[in-house]
């Protein structure tokens, strides 16, 4: 609902709108009943040409009128470096008021500037007509003379002085109605659409910066606004974007989509820049892995590992643990189970970190790899199946009891005969015949 002062400030300029508006139409009725009336009159003469010549001198000036009244657009130069601070200008200067924060449209690099043709034309055009029309003022009675008999021909004999009052009437009618009008509304007009498009660009990016990164081995659906908001943030040519931060996340809004070759030339344009940043370490070795690049991606995961702080995102935290267990679960063995095991004890024993069901079901699955290695390779050393066999009980008991849907993900892990099952899904199967392990699961 409008606040009274919003109503204050908008119905003036609504009134202005309306009066001038009403103007117009009555002069112009009134100028096109003067001009039939006129014609009609006169022996031979013909009024609907008259009328459309006055419509033509009408249009004529309501073009000129409008490219006058196109307003300039102030693209918000960047205010100038403040003096050093040991300089006198910096001693005598009062200390500047802090910047507004910036938007999200400028923290992105984003800086949507109004598109300035119409207004450099016009600008181009009124230059023109101004220098062309002080050059030729002298001659401007004999060409008003010669337009008027050349209309003239077409109304009618004898109406060359009705044909010049037609043209000078209608033509600044036209000029200072079109003029009017795009100073009071065309002009406001113009400056809502502007700021209706940064509002929606800035909408998008905030959208597309909330998009969750699909995570490794899983598929995530984008809501129908959030593939809108995507699709309108990946539309604009990578060449053409200059920032780390705007090429990001036109990256993060290809991936999204499943662009993951356009996501990865844009990740890999801005990691240059941004390469302390886990997160978009992360990021990178997402569309890295969907692309078909996996081992290039386990590289990132481990650079996005490395830069974690105490300080980090929990979420982005738990994310890359667990992309890191899942993928080291497909690395040769024993230092792909191994990698495995250390990054998702790593997580679980730390209590500040957030719970996360597939850290636990990525460790359970390390620990069967590693169970079967051993009863391959190293089937005498007993204490160690005994430690790993335990430690597997321990966190396949965890993890069922997490939910049924993670207690059916232990299943399938461990029964051959599960419906529909995957064939990757297997790491378990060394202990289907264990009576703890089947019991838990309810096998």
């Amino acid at each position: 609902m409008e606040t009274p002062e919003k109503k204050k400030k908008t119905l003036p300029v609504l009134s202005d709108t309306v009066i001038v508006s009403l103007f117009l139409l009555i002069t112009f009725c009134t100028g096109i009943a003067f001009v039939w009336a006129g014609v009609y009159d006169t022996k031979d003469g013909k009024p609907l040409t008259a009328v459309l010549w006055s419509l033509a001198c009408f249009v004529l000036g309501a073009l000129i009128g409008f490219l006058f009244g196109i307003p300039r657009v102030l693209q918000g130069n960047p205010p100038p470096p403040p003096p050093p601070s040991g300089s006198p200008t910096a001693t005598l200067t009062a200390p500047p008021s802090p910047p507004p924060p910036p938007t999200l449209l400028q923290t992105a690099g984003y800086d949507l500037r109004v598109n300035t043709n119409l207004e450099q034309i016009s600008d181009w055009l009124t230059k023109i007509i101004v220098g062309l029309g002080l050059v030729e003022l002298r001659t401007a009675p004999a060409r008003l003379k010669s337009a008027a008999g050349y209309i003239a021909r077409g109304i009618g004999p004898g109406t060359d002085y009705f044909a010049a009052g037609l043209v000078v009437y209608f033509t600044i009618l036209g000029f200072m109605g079109a003029y009017l009008i795009t100073r009071l509304y065309i002009a406001g007009a113009f400056g809502r659409a502007d700021r209706a498009a940064s509002k929606q660009e800035e909408q998008d990016l905030q959208r597309v910066e909330n998009i969750q990164l699909p995570t490794l081995g899983r598929d995530e659906v984008l809501s129908d606004d959030d593939k809108k908001a995507a699709k309108n943030v990946a539309s604009k040519p990578l060449a053409e974007l200059e920032s780390p931060n705007e090429i990001s996340v036109w990256a993060k809004a290809q991936l999204s989509l499943g662009n993951y070759v356009d996501a990865v030339k844009g990740y890999g344009k801005a990691i240059g820049q941004l390469g302390e940043d886990p997160e978009k370490r992360y990021a990178y070795a997402t569309a890295l892995y969907y692309s078909g690049a996996k081992d290039l991606a386990f590289v990132q995961l481990l650079e996005a590992y490395k830069r974690l702080t105490a300080a980090s995102d929990k979420t982005l935290r738990r994310n890359v643990y667990r992309s890191l267990t899942y993928q080291a679960l497909f690395q040769d063995p024993p230092k792909g189970f191994d990698d495995a095991i250390r990054f998702g004890e790593e997580y679980v024993r730390d209590h500040q970190n957030l719970v996360s069901p597939g850290v636990w079901a990525n460790l359970a699955a390390a620990y069967g790899q590693k169970m079967k290695w051993l009863l391959t390779n190293n089937p005498t050393d007993q204490t160690a199946l005994e430690a790993t066999r335990n430690r597997a009980l321990a966190v396949v008991q965890q993890t069922a009891g997490m939910g049924e849907r993670w207690k059916k993900k232990i299943r399938e892990m461990m029964d051959k005969n599960f419906p529909n099952k995957d064939p990757n899904e297997s790491d378990l199967e060394v202990f289907a015949g264990d009576e703890d392990f089947r019991k838990l699961v309810g096998l």
